[in-house]
């Protein structure tokens, strides 16, 4: 009779654990749950940014200028990359004045110069020039180069491709108005992004008026007595992207 009992208990025991353990947990009606996403990116640049259209520059369905006498397309490749560099034509027929001869740029299109920022740092940046001698475009001519030449940039207008956030630009960087002098005799910044700023694709642009034949944005300025009529010349200007504003 007593092992009756005992084994009634256990099982008695045994439903009631059942019962215990067994239940579902039922969610209230409409209670919120999570999941989670991660991302971790990497520095860019594995392939050259492609110039942009400089008129419409956050239009990726319009091209880029594609005329190599227009430009340099530089092609380089990094985080920090100088991507392209209009070339200023001022002219042909630029008459001698009886002081200063002066001439703005002639081309057509906007003259710009592009960046990429791909490095993800915000760590800014600066874009250096500095302008070459003016010497005559025939080798053979023995005319010395132009003295006292200088190329000014002025009311440039910063732009980029990147998206926009919330209706306007974010990470703003800046043009800078600057005179060249011919000779390399110093480098200047023409356009910059401070820290934490200038991430992504930016552009220094000039563009002529509405209507004007010539860009008054880019001049060129010589002493008259340092140029020989009937002479092309030509000069170089040398770019550096760096890294970092101090």
């Amino acid at each position: 009779m007593k092992k009756q009992v005992k084994l009634i208990s256990v099982i008695s025991l045994s439903a009631i654990f059942m019962a215990s353990f067994g239940t579902t947990i039922m969610a209230a009606e409409g209670e919120n749950a999570e999941s989670n996403a991660t991302i971790k990116a990497i520095a860019g640049g594995n392939t050259p940014v492609k110039p942009v259209n400089p008129t419409d520059p956050k239009d990726p369905t319009k091209p880029g200028p594609t005329d190599p006498n227009d430009g340099n397309t530089t092609g380089q490749t990094g985080a920090l990359q100088i991507n392209y560099l209009s070339n200023l034509d001022f002219g042909s027929d630029i008459e001698i004045t009886s002081k200063t001869v002066t001439a703005n740029v002639k081309n057509d299109t906007p003259r710009f110069y592009q960046v990429s920022d791909l490095r993800g740092t915000a760590a800014g940046w600066k874009l250096n020039v500095s302008l070459g001698d003016f010497v005559p475009t025939d080798t053979k001519n023995t005319n010395k180069p132009i003295t006292g030449a200088t190329i000014s940039f002025k009311n440039g207008e910063a732009v980029t491709s990147n998206d926009t956030v919330n209706g306007s630009d974010v990470d703003l960087a800046k043009t800078h108005d600057i005179s060249l002098s011919a000779g390399n005799t110093g480098v200047q910044t023409l356009l910059s992004a401070d820290k934490g700023t200038g991430r992504g694709t930016w552009l220094a642009r000039y563009t002529a008026e509405a209507g004007a034949t010539d860009n008054e944005h880019i001049v060129f300025s010589a002493p008259t007595n340092s140029i020989t009529a009937n002479t092309g010349y030509k000069a170089t200007l040398t770019w550096q992207l760096v890294d970092g504003v101090k």
